[in-house]
């Protein structure tokens, strides 16, 4: 299989106005191959995210991170998981309660 990348390189080289057996020295793959990629439409370089959605409010965001700074200059050993952390955020100073997906 084809990465992105080595396709985006055979059409560029296409571009360029390589012949194909060129392009199939240079890249290392069959002329079929490259037929192929250069005849389909199947890996176009656009991606479109949608915005996602943040549960965690800003004064988490900010508990969070100064857990974060606070455990960096402990050792390996002595930092908070993740677990630990959002068990903690569940305790009543906190009242963090995450959103969940129900249908």
């Amino acid at each position: 299989m084809m990465s992105v990348k080595q396709i985006k390189e055979v059409r560029i080289m296409r571009q360029e106005g390589l012949p194909i057996r060129e392009i199939c020295r240079k890249a290392g793959i069959s002329r079929n191959t490259v037929r192929k990629i250069l005849k389909s439409k199947q890996a176009r370089f656009k991606y479109n995210r949608q915005a996602c959605l943040q549960p965690a409010q800003d004064s988490i965001k900010e508990i969070i991170e100064t857990w974060i700074k606070q455990d960096s200059l402990e050792t390996r050993k002595y930092r908070r998981t993740a677990k630990r952390m959002y068990s903690v955020l569940q305790e009543d100073p906190y009242g963090y309660r995450a959103a969940t997906l129900r249908s």
